[in-house]
């Protein structure tokens, strides 16, 4: 009985204009599966960074090398080795002439491909930047600054929005053109680097003078004309979070720190997780046992949680010992917070008690019944 060869594909990805929350689901979904993944060195390090984090271990990256055909040869390769091969590329895959060129290549064999779509780069950088491009627009990502057809461009700034996406190695070039086109050295232009990234920034000048506002941007930068410009500092809202810019320390341990992290970047701070404290088990590992054996044991009337790694510590003991939440019953349980609360529900048990007004334990002692001083609770801290 002979074994059947695995099936390979290739799958070319639109990675968006950099923001990893900008890549669709069925992108995401490719590159989790995917075998190797090779990417332009346009796309940003910080996307290429979340992809990895959530591929799969054994998965290749590397970059594009060579010309299409090289390219599309590393993909098919792959491809009939029973392997899925990702083409991760910048923006959307047939907005770039080379990319088109190689699912041609790929298409003219009996690999199977497909094209998954992203976010235009000039397209989703305007948006972040609070530059909309209503009505008849025209978005360009420039590969080759000398391809351009700065006639074509200028006649389309006539008629509605342009946005460009270049290197910023090309912006004296892209001045001089749309000059040479005729296009008058007072309109209004806004230039946009990092686009979607935690460092955005976008400068408003002319497009005579665009080229000095730009000074120090590095990479792919957005050049966007005749698209409210105007009305910029109302519709701009990536840059005008609350904490946009901020680096912020995040000091928790690093199994929590996400969690705090994601919640800044939400306010557009840039978190920077530096581990001040570590959560470890006793030494001696005695005492927690005695009080486990004595909550079995019903000695105590309360147990108290203070904190979300005490519950995971006492759990873990729990598991240690071939005990469950059964042995919980007969005891009344006080968290100090809806966090901590919602660890101990997390094992199917309900606390009795968490505070309402300040999670603390200040707030926690507020709330609590009396008891007496010598037949006081257990605290698991």
């Amino acid at each position: 009985m002979t074994r059947s060869k695995p099936v390979g594909r290739v799958v070319f990805v639109g990675a968006g204009p950099g923001d990893p929350g900008l890549l669709t689901r069925r992108a995401y979904d490719a590159l989790v599966a995917a075998d190797q993944v090779i990417y332009d060195r346009s796309v940003p390090e910080p996307l290429l960074d979340a992809i990895r984090a959530d591929a799969k271990e054994d998965a290749q990256f590397s970059p594009a090398e060579g010309v299409p055909g090289d390219v599309a040869k590393a993909l098919i390769s792959a491809a009939r080795s029973g392997l899925c091969a990702v083409r991760l590329v910048a923006g959307d895959p047939f907005a770039h002439d080379h990319v088109v060129k190689e699912v041609q290549a790929v298409a003219r064999t009996a690999v199977r491909f497909e094209v998954v779509p992203g976010v235009g780069r000039a397209e989703g950088v305007a948006t972040y930047a609070g530059l909309p491009l209503t009505g008849v627009r025209t978005t360009v990502d420039v590969d080759d600054v000398a391809t351009l057809d700065f006639e074509a461009l200028a006649a389309a700034l006539s008629r509605g929005p342009l946005a460009l996406a270049v290197d910023a190695g090309d912006l004296a070039a892209v001045r001089d053109g749309l000059l040479a086109a005729g296009v008058d050295g007072s309109t209004e232009i806004a230039v946009t680097g990092d686009g979607t990234g935690e460092t955005q920034y976008t400068a408003t000048s002319t497009v005579d003078n665009f080229v000095a506002a730009a000074l120090g941007f590095t990479g792919r930068v957005v050049l966007t004309l005749n698209a409210g410009i105007a009305e910029r500092n109302q519709l701009s809202w990536w840059e005008n979070r609350p904490l946009y810019g901020w680096k912020v320390l995040v000091p928790r341990t690093k199994e929590q720190a996400g969690v705090m992290s994601a919640r800044l970047r939400t306010y557009g701070a840039i978190p920077c997780e530096v581990p001040t404290i570590a959560v470890e088990p006793p030494r001696t590992p005695a005492q927690m046992e005695r009080a486990i054996k004595g909550l079995v044991d019903g000695r105590y009337a309360w147990v108290i949680f203070t904190s979300v790694n005490a519950v995971k510590a006492v759990w873990e003991k729990f598991a240690e010992l071939g005990l469950d939440a059964r042995h919980f019953g007969g005891v009344k349980i006080a968290c100090v917070g809806d966090a901590t609360a919602d660890a101990v529900r997390a094992f199917g048990i309900r606390p009795e008690l968490v505070p309402s007004g300040e999670q603390s334990s200040e707030g926690l002692l507020a709330e609590f019944s009396p008891y007496d001083d010598v037949l006081d609770p257990a605290v698991v801290s």
